[in-house]
């Protein structure tokens, strides 16, 4: 925030500045006060983007290695850089509930996840399903309809929230839910697959989604699934890319 706060000071003072000009009119005034301001904004984030690019990546390697505790203290050091960064706070947040989601220590996860960027449609679907295993269904709702309003397109949001309504008894809600996501991308099989196993009292296949809904530890994968993943073959993640 404190990036924002300088433009907006910096286009404060060139607007009022330039009002002392004597060809300036006063409705040409604003223009070099906005100018000012999105110019310093945008040097700001550049600048920080461009010093905390190489050790977000750092982190990552770490959590892949599963070197946990080593890859939360990289992230821990970047938090107070969040001030600066507009929407990098949460970003770092959603990363670290990842790596407590994976350490399965539930309480931290859902700390850090209940601070992430709602965007960030995996940290989310995390929150989610943890709201899930406790049975607190209000937290759950609330969560997903966030996420469902701010990531329209990611079908995966729309069949994992009709995934966990249909476990929790509420077949006709999970049936809307999906109605509601075949409006925005009508052809996609998996949906229409799922709605139509709703329909017929069966519960959704969730395979189609892959890693991404497998991460959430709300059901097994296939052994071929984790055989694939296991031998490096490249189709697992092309079909998710494909599915979602």
């Amino acid at each position: 925030m404190y990036s924002v706060f300088i433009a907006l000071a910096v286009g404060a003072a060139a607007g009022t500045a330039s009002r002392f000009l004597p060809w300036m009119s006063w409705w040409l005034a604003p223009i070099p006060g906005i100018t000012a301001a999105l110019a310093t904004l945008i040097l700001i984030t550049r600048y920080f983007v461009k010093k905390l690019e190489g050790r977000l990546q750092q982190a990552q390697k770490l959590a892949e290695k599963r070197q946990f505790p080593f890859a939360l203290k990289a992230l821990e050091e970047l938090l107070p850089m969040g001030r600066w960064q507009l929407m990098l706070e949460g970003q770092i947040h959603a990363q670290m509930g990842v790596i407590y989601f994976a350490m399965r220590d539930e309480e931290k996860a859902i700390r850090a996840l209940s601070k992430a960027n709602p965007r960030i449609s995996d940290a989310m679907l995390m929150l989610a399903s943890l709201y899930f295993k406790r049975e607190d269904e209000k937290k759950l709702r609330a969560t997903l309809d966030l996420a469902l309003r701010l990531n329209k397109k990611q079908l995966i949001i729309h069949n994992a929230y009709a995934f966990m309504l249909e476990k929790l008894g509420k077949g006709p809600e999970a049936i809307a839910i999906l109605q509601k996501a075949l409006k925005q991308e009508p052809g996609n099989e998996a949906t229409k697959d799922n709605l139509l196993r709703l329909q017929n009292g069966k519960k959704p296949n969730m395979k189609p989604f892959g890693l991404t809904w497998y991460s959430l530890q709300l059901e097994k994968p296939p052994i071929s699934m984790l055989q694939e993943q296991m031998n490096g073959r490249p189709g697992f993640r092309e079909k998710r890319k494909v599915q979602q």
